[in-house]
C-alpha cells in the first residue's frame, strides 16, 4: 500500500512539476509577484511587482498600475501570479 502511494505521489508531482514548467515558458504571460502592500503613483494605488517566478529570475520592485481580471488583492498577503497579456 505505502510503495502504491508514493508511486501515485511521484507521478503527480511530476505532473504538476511539467506543467509548471510550461507555464513559465509560455511567451505569452509572465509569473508577477504581487507585494503584501500598494504604493501611492501620481494619486493613484497601484499594486508593487516582481516580474520573474523564482527569486533568480525576478527583477526589482516595481509599480503596477495596471489591473488584473480574476484576482482578488488582500492586504497583507503576498502572492505570486501567471499574468496573460491581452
Amino acid at each position: 500500500m505505502k510503495l502504491t502511494q508514493t508511486i501515485l505521489f511521484t507521478i503527480l508531482l511530476s505532473t504538476l512539476l511539467s506543467a509548471a514548467s510550461g507555464l513559465a515558458q509560455n511567451p505569452e504571460g509572465e509569473f508577477m509577484r504581487v507585494a503584501n502592500h500598494q504604493v501611492l503613483v501620481d494619486d493613484k494605488l497601484c499594486y508593487w511587482v516582481k516580474k520573474g517566478a523564482h527569486r533568480r529570475e525576478a527583477t526589482k520592485w516595481e509599480p503596477f498600475c495596471g489591473e488584473f481580471t480574476n484576482f482578488y488583492y488582500i492586504e497583507g498577503y503576498q502572492r505570486t501570479l501567471f499574468v496573460k497579456k491581452i
